[in-house]
Parts: C-alpha cells; structure tokens; sequence
C-alpha cells in the first residue's frame, strides 16, 4: 500500500477510534516522514502511549502490523 493510501485511510477512520488510538492516528498524519524510521518502541514513549495502543489502532485500520 502506498504511503498516501495509508494516510488517506488513517485520516478517514481516525474518528471512530478511541481517544489513545485517536493521538497516535493524528501524530502519524503530522510526522509521517519520521514515523517510517523509527521503532515502536521509540514511537510510543514519544506519543506518550503503549505500544499496546499503537497495535490495536493498526489492527482497526486494517493494517496487519507496523511496517505494514
């Protein structure tokens, strides 16, 4: 799936997600670049979430993990 396909899809269906869920979908809209390169791990404690979180937001947008 191409990157802009993947943003386009997370912008669609960031509003049926639950708040925690709602914070990783917007931070990866802002820094998509920078999303790409780092790990979950690194992600997360930036984001200020699990990584738990950030696996079941991917989960509901139909991602099979994060380098999906």
């Amino acid at each position: 799936m191409a990157e802009s396909e993947v943003l386009e899809k997370i912008s669609e269906k960031k509003v049926a997600l639950r708040e925690s869920e709602e914070k990783v979908a917007t931070y990866i809209l802002t820094h998509w670049q920078e999303v790409l390169h780092l790990p979950i791990t690194e992600l997360a404690k930036r984001m200020g979430v699990s990584e738990e979180t950030m696996v079941r937001m991917y989960k509901k947008m139909g991602f099979r993990g994060f380098q999906n």
